[in-house]
């Protein structure tokens, strides 16, 4: 038998039997909070499809937090790690968040909680899990590309040689992304030569393997570097009354703001 001594007050006074109790013992010291990179797959029973970029209530070993998550692959001949949009069934997936530095093969579990699952969580809604892994490994900093589609429009032809706007706003990024690869919806492709002096403010001349069509769309795929958010807020909710989890469901959790270097909690 298991005798336990609680002294906080918000903890006797807010204690809801509804939510189950569960006991661990962590480290005195304070963790170092790291960029985790985990491998995780969708849980076939859940119905809502998990977004990158979504706040997730994570549980990663006896660690239960909220984080913002991003869903990301790797692409077998290169190196680049690129975001996902959803988290597809039966195809695991990487997830990069932020949370203290826990040992390789850690468990992880996602919920995506609403005001709607806490009202309902009598019925069980609150317990629906979003996706299920484990922990790969933790790093200080990691380098996550996002795909961007640019489409402009061909305002003169001369065959294989086209003058291009509504893709570029200014002169500047024209020569930023001079000698980048163009491409139609049939395959031809092309590369950005010149900025316009005359035309219209972001044009550029082009220049095609084979004829392009008159008035036709042009794409141009890059990638781009995103930064993830340092955001991680331990769990707090069964320090919080049960009427004030009913009218303000995300107010289990304190407002998304980024942690400091040396945080006290």
């Amino acid at each position: 038998m298991i005798t336990l001594d609680i002294s906080s007050v918000k903890f006797k006074k807010y204690f809801d039997p509804l939510f189950p109790l569960i006991l661990s013992f962590l480290p005195t010291f304070i963790p170092e909070k790291r960029l985790v990179n985990s491998r995780v797959t969708r849980h076939k029973w859940n119905k809502k499809i998990p977004k990158s970029g979504e706040f997730y209530c994570v549980s990663l070993d006896w660690q239960f937090f909220k984080t913002k998550v991003f869903f990301c692959k790797k692409h077998p001949r290169q190196e680049r790690i690129t975001v996902k949009k959803n988290l597809n069934i039966f195809s695991p997936s990487l997830a990069s968040f932020y949370a203290s530095s826990q040992t390789k093969k850690s468990p992880v579990v996602g919920f995506f909680l609403n005001h709607f699952d806490i009202k309902n969580r009598p019925y069980g809604a609150f317990f629906l899990i979003s996706f299920t892994g484990f922990l790969l490994e933790t790093q200080k900093k990691w380098k996550i590309f996002k795909k961007l589609k640019l489409k402009g429009k061909v305002y003169k032809n001369f065959k294989k040689t086209v003058l291009i706007r509504s893709m570029f706003s200014s002169e500047m990024e024209v020569t930023r992304f001079q000698g980048a690869r163009l491409e139609e919806k049939n395959g031809n492709r092309g590369v950005i030569k010149k900025p316009i002096l005359d035309g219209p403010q972001g044009s550029f001349r082009a220049a095609f393997e084979k004829k392009v069509q008159h008035r036709g769309d042009v794409f141009l795929r890059i990638w781009v570097s995103i930064k993830l958010e340092k955001i991680y807020h331990p769990n707090e909710f069964l320090l919080t009354p049960n009427d004030f989890k009913e009218i303000w469901g995300s107010c289990i959790f304190p407002k998304s703001k980024s942690f400091p270097e040396n945080p006290q909690f």
